[in-house]
């Protein structure tokens, strides 16, 4: 688990989702299974730069 820091111009976002923008500045991103099996959860602030997704 990781979570980015409030700093929009220090972070990047994700557009190759198919779900739309994500922000990661103040998202945590959790990894859950193995590097065969595998699941990612990003949870989005209330708050978003660039388009990105919030609440999510």
């Amino acid at each position: 688990m990781c979570k980015g820091s409030w700093a929009y111009a220090n972070n990047k976002v994700i557009t190759d989702t198919g779900c739309g923008n994500i922000c990661l500045a103040g998202a945590v991103v959790e990894v859950i299974g193995t590097r065969g099996a595998m699941t990612i959860r990003v949870t989005t602030p209330s708050t978003s730069s660039g388009g990105g997704i919030t609440n999510a």
